[in-house]
């Protein structure tokens, strides 16, 4: 065990610190806990606060009587919209994921049962101190990803946490500990285990992420990429690699859109094909298949777009889902021969756009309009409509009137 002062303070939010002092006002320990602690001490901002105490849920409900008792077989409450757990040893895992019961304990045995040391912090905010029983702080300095006490044990308790472990080292830019890769590759079938939603989210955490490319080689060095996917040929892997290293290169925010496209574009069988089995395994959204599909689709085009119609680039540019897709080229080229003319000729054209009053697509005229020169609803609509958008995208209308002339003259 060692207790570490630290410079400064974690930065807590007021009413996560009410719920401490309030805990410890009562006589009970009370620390926060994990990646909150972890991110402070790698100059992070913090994104959720933990709270861990010597309190069991029935105090936790008599200091705070609105707190939700929704974990509260396992020890979890929610106070204030905070976690507020009791320290706890986990019982015999029996799934790959959860164990089947607890035992109220202390905060070192809460501790070694967590994942990974850098995770095993507890924070004290009456003393500005951390508690480290797991020597955590030596792997931060040494930039480890390391899993704690046995790592075969902790990814049979938990499968998830072979995904978690590649997450947090590229998140943070950390290497995985030596006997805690061999762990996951030995162990990599578990993954299946696990449900689509909760892989996805690890793996879209991954791609949003600082280093997407550092999980695309782990995932590769681990053969879970291998299990997870299928669909992807061995030898596509290393061009994976090098197309997220150029998704990395974009900087944050990223959408994990682009993540998607990288995995199911150029494998064997057919990209769209490819995506509705993502969609069925990983529990993909409606609209995340929809613009995955989009970009798909539209990749190819770009040597196009020199040939194409004003009309028809404007409203291909004009897609909502174009930006996107522009970025998702830029790395393609990058990726392989560095040739960026159409990128930045489409990069200019969005400029333009953006840069019109009146939003992306000219809208002089619409339905009712049609119907107040007399016309009578139909398929033919849609017909006269995108005419005179076409007209409008390529200057050669930009009026009401102008639009209304023209579909007396050519429709009524």
């Amino acid at each position: 065990m060692k207790w570490i002062p630290i410079d400064r303070p974690l930065l807590i939010p007021e009413k996560a610190k009410s719920i401490l002092q309030k805990l410890s006002g009562a006589s009970y320990v009370s620390y926060c806990v994990g990646g909150c602690v972890r991110d402070h001490l790698l100059g992070r901002t913090p994104k959720d606060i933990d709270i861990v105490t010597s309190a069991t849920p029935d105090q936790i409900l008599e200091l705070f009587p609105s707190a939700n008792p929704i974990g509260k077989a396992f020890g979890v409450m929610q106070v204030e919209g905070y976690e507020v757990a009791t320290f706890r040893k986990d019982g015999t895992y029996i799934d790959s994921r959860h164990p089947e019961s607890v035992e109220f304990s202390n905060p070192e045995e809460d501790a070694k049962r967590r994942d990974f040391t850098v995770n095993g912090f507890f924070y004290d905010l009456k003393t500005n101190r951390i508690l480290d029983y797991v020597s955590g702080f030596e792997d931060i300095r040494d930039k480890k990803i390391r899993a704690i006490g046995s790592a075969p044990q902790r990814f049979q308790e938990d499968a998830l946490r072979l995904l978690r472990a590649i997450r947090f080292a590229a998140q943070v830019g950390f290497e995985i500990e030596n006997e805690t890769l061999r762990s996951i590759k030995n162990r990599a079938k578990l993954i299946k285990r696990i449900s689509g939603e909760r892989v996805r989210d690890e793996l879209e955490r991954m791609w949003i992420g600082a280093a997407p490319d550092i999980a695309a080689q782990y995932l590769v060095e681990t053969e879970l990429g291998a299990i997870l996917f299928p669909e992807i040929e061995a030898a596509h892997w290393e061009g994976l690699v090098r197309l997220f290293q150029k998704i990395k290169a974009l900087g944050e925010p990223k959408s994990a859109i682009l993540g998607w496209a990288a995995l199911t574009r150029d494998q064997k069988g057919h990209p769209q094909a490819i995506a509705g089995s993502l969609m069925q395994r990983m529990k993909l959204s409606n609209a995340q298949f929809e613009s995955l599909q989009w970009i798909l689709e539209e990749r190819t085009k770009f040597k196009e777009v020199f040939l194409m119609r004003e009309a028809t680039l404007s409203r291909w540019i004009s897609h909502p889902g174009f930006e996107f897709l522009l970025q998702f080229h830029w790395c393609e080229a990058m990726s392989s021969d560095g040739n960026l003319i159409y990128h930045e000729f489409c990069e200019s054209r969005l400029r333009d756009l953006r840069s019109q009053a009146g939003g992306w697509l000219p809208k002089l005229i619409d339905g009712k309009d049609l119907i107040g020169l007399g016309l009578s609803p139909g398929p033919e609509f849609t017909e006269i409509l995108k005419t005179v958008e076409d007209l409008a995208l390529e200057k050669k209308i930009t009026t009401k009137e102008q639009a209304l002339e023209y579909v007396l003259k050519h429709f009524c």
